[in-house]
């Protein structure tokens, strides 16, 4: 059974995908032996696969076994009385057992270019 988390997650990283957002991505692992944060775009998504890519790296993560532990979608924002165009979407998932992902939507100016 899937979760509402993990239904609501899905659908933001398409959406993501499709708009071709860009996002920051701020992964880790257990004790911190790695970790990075970056800024780039969804390249590739499937039910099993992430990929983002951003300027001077390359992440591929399997999605297999993730759970989405907090998804902070628009909507969401606004069922709890804030201002989505004040607050980023974002996405949060367990990769694992040692491994955590962290993505943000980044705000966007007028022009349609974060800032």
């Amino acid at each position: 059974m899937t979760s509402s988390d993990e239904s609501a997650g899905r659908e933001l990283l398409q959406t993501w995908k499709r708009t071709s957002r860009p996002i920051r991505v701020q992964f880790s692992s257990s004790g911190e032996t790695f970790a990075m944060d970056g800024r780039g775009r969804i390249t590739e998504l499937d039910t099993e696969a992430l990929s983002i890519e951003g300027e001077g790296f390359g992440l591929l993560l399997s999605l297999t076994g993730a759970r989405f532990k907090s998804v902070g979608s628009a909507e969401r924002i606004l069922e709890v009385g804030l201002d989505p165009s004040r607050y980023s979407e974002t996405i949060e998932l367990l990769l694992g057992d040692m491994e955590r992902l962290v993505l943000a939507a980044l705000p966007e100016t007028n022009k349609g270019k974060p800032n």
